[in-house]
């Protein structure tokens, strides 16, 4: 499971809404990489490897520049072993909205923000577990 999730710049091997993931910075592994994430739809994004822990088996990262209505974006993907003798995979993450009205679109209203990276990281580790069940 780690050595599927761990490679930076290796997400669009994993993850169905991302078309490409390469780093434009720095290796694979150290702090201070960087990836340009595009989305399948277009938009592009990069985010920095702020931490990384092979043993531990696990990376934190902060999106650095975004077009998504949130800020603040840091998350962390963590792989341990379980007593059923496979993984488990927690990836979590905090940030903040960018529009700090109280009347906004519901795409960009806590609600909205929430569901759209809740939704990220469901799809991501739904196709993680099918391609390890294969």
């Amino acid at each position: 499971m780690w050595n599927l999730v761990k490679r930076f710049d290796g997400l669009v091997n994993w993850h169905p809404a991302f078309s490409g993931s390469p780093l434009v910075k720095g290796k694979d592994g150290q702090v201070g990489a960087v990836r340009a994430l595009t989305l399948k739809d277009g938009p592009t994004f990069t985010e920095e490897l702020i931490a990384f822990n092979e043993q531990g088996m696990t990376y934190t990262y902060g999106i650095v520049k975004s077009p998504l209505p949130i800020d603040h974006y840091q998350a962390s993907l963590t792989v341990k072993a379980n007593t059923a003798g496979g993984s488990t995979v927690t990836w979590i993450g905090t940030f903040k909205r960018k529009n700090p009205r109280d009347n906004v679109p519901e795409a960009e209203s806590d609600a909205g923000t929430m569901k759209l990276i809740s939704g990220a990281y469901q799809a991501g580790l739904q196709t993680v577990k099918k391609m390890l069940e294969k």
